[in-house]
């Protein structure tokens, strides 16, 4: 349940890193908030986190007063970001073609 000064109880319980994201989530959707506090961990932590990391591309997307070629280059500098972090691992759909082998 979040408190009065919308810090959810279980960021008060996380790490700081995790208790950022917690309050993120609770600031950017309340809904989803909810629903983030009554998952056990470690699915709450993963859920909360993969919620914000799909925000930022949507947020830039829906971003109206970024010129559309500024919304393309911050979306591929996401995208190496994410890249850099994860390697060469791929993210493999149920059709296994990996996300990268779609393009």
């Amino acid at each position: 349940m979040a408190n009065s000064d919308s810090t959810s109880f279980r960021a008060v319980q996380a790490e700081p890193d995790l208790a950022w994201c917690y309050d993120a989530v609770q600031d950017v959707s309340r809904t989803f908030a909810l629903t983030v506090d009554v998952l056990e961990e470690p699915m709450a932590s993963h859920i909360a986190l993969g919620y914000l990391l799909c925000r930022i591309p949507d947020t830039v997307e829906d971003a109206a007063h970024i010129p559309p070629e500024s919304q393309a280059e911050l979306l591929r500098e996401y995208e190496r970001s994410r890249s850099s972090v994860a390697g060469d691992r791929r993210v493999v759909p149920r059709g296994g073609r990996s996300v990268a082998a779609a393009r």
